[in-house]
């Protein structure tokens, strides 16, 4: 905007404290108007259709900026506005403009890292990169530090290509296999003597529950040992050729006598004296015996003398 100057309707529309500033229409311009010129950079001259009049300066911007198509943060490049005004411009506003940089309004283009390579071409001496290398330098200049925490990530991650040998796969088989070779025949010792131990319990539950039937019903039984079928039964007078009651061994588990045994039970009568040992397949040996007084079952183990 400006104001016109150098007429006396101009002056006589000053307000008081503009004349009392030092406006006169002597000078085109008032000294407010010259330090708001000097300090915001105005070009002076007449007043456009558009601007109104103000101190005789037109408030015409000197540069403005100019955003860019560029992805990302905007950038903003710096050109000269002609202000058009035939009025001389003060020392001030020339060593200002000499002082501005004279840019382009071209947009702005981030320099590649491709062209980096090739301003800075390699020495005469040196052999040329080969293809790998400066597509490696391209992606090591692309990515910045990615590059740093992708290789981070690289060395805690399994690498795909590790593996052993087959030498080293026969040596693990082998020391696997000396290992089961060893701890096997104990393994399967053990296990024969747990199950020796379980079916002597059997044995002396079945022997107990038997005389509590005995009492509870008060009907006479025998019980019949029988090893060629590895098992033992309770005959009573209600069952009659038919078992009331039988108990298999497991296999492995073997009755060690030659001959059938029967022992009879009577309600109120004291308990028979048994003795039945029963093996197993590595020879161990268990007897099952039961007190005639206490009927309580007893379980020991039989030393083989060889």
């Amino acid at each position: 905007m400006s104001i016109v100057g150098n007429s006396p309707s101009s002056v006589r529309q000053m307000s008081p404290w503009v004349r009392s500033q030092g406006g006169t229409h002597a000078t085109g311009y008032p000294p407010i108007a010259k330090a708001a010129r000097e300090r915001w950079d105005i070009a002076p001259g007449p007043a456009s259709s558009t601007e109104k009049p103000l101190f005789g300066v037109a408030l015409s911007p000197l540069r403005h900026r100019t955003p860019t198509a560029r992805k990302g943060p905007a950038r903003y490049h710096v050109t000269a506005a002609s202000t058009g005004s035939p009025w001389p411009a003060s020392p001030q506003i020339a060593m200002k403009t000499s002082q501005a940089p004279a840019l382009s309004p071209r947009p702005c283009r981030a320099v590649t890292a491709r062209e980096r390579l090739r301003s800075h071409p390699a020495p005469a001496s040196s052999t040329a990169p080969s293809p790998s290398c400066c597509a490696a330098a391209i992606s090591a200049e692309r990515t910045g530090g990615q590059r740093l925490q992708l290789s981070r990530l690289a060395e805690l991650l399994p690498n795909p290509r590790a593996g052993v040998t087959l030498l080293e796969m026969l040596i693990v088989v082998a020391i696997i296999a000396t290992l089961a070779s060893i701890s096997f025949p104990s393994l399967i010792s053990g296990l024969a003597g747990i199950r020796l131990s379980s079916s002597a319990g059997d044995v002396a539950s079945f022997f107990t529950s038997s005389m509590n039937r005995v009492e509870r019903r008060e009907q006479a039984a025998a019980i019949v040992v029988e090893p060629a079928k590895n098992r033992i039964v309770v005959f009573t007078a209600i069952s009659g050729d038919k078992p009331a009651s039988e108990l298999n061994l497991p296999p492995g588990i073997l009755i060690d006598a030659q001959d059938s045994a029967r022992y009879m039970i009577y309600p109120g009568g004291a308990f028979p004296r048994i003795s039945l040992i029963l093996k197993n397949e590595k020879g161990a040996r268990r007897r099952i015996s039961i007190d005639p007084v206490t009927a309580v079952p007893k379980i020991e183990r039989v030393e083989v003398t060889p």
